[in-house]
């Protein structure tokens, strides 16, 4: 095998797949502030829709911590938006 050829190699192991790329992004967990961010909502009124049932699912993270997948954000935005 020629340096060439190695580094063609190299570089087909570590470009990037889309597929497995997007399905990464969609299961990221969002800290609660950034989905607050994200959202274009006060982290008030953020609790009061995780409270009531109306926001998305949450991810305990720990004890004190929640997060939001990327995924369930991106379905409750859309159930909102009909």
């Amino acid at each position: 095998m020629t340096i060439r050829e190695g580094e063609r190699r190299s570089r087909q192991r570590h470009q990037s797949d889309p597929i497995h790329d997007r399905d990464l992004t969609l299961h990221r967990v969002l800290g609660f502030a950034e989905w607050c961010a994200l959202a274009g909502i006060s982290a008030a009124t953020a609790r009061r829709l995780i409270r009531r049932g109306l926001g998305p699912p949450i991810v305990r993270l720990s004890d004190r911590r929640i997060g939001i997948r990327v995924s369930d954000y991106v379905c409750w935005l859309a159930a909102r938006s009909r």
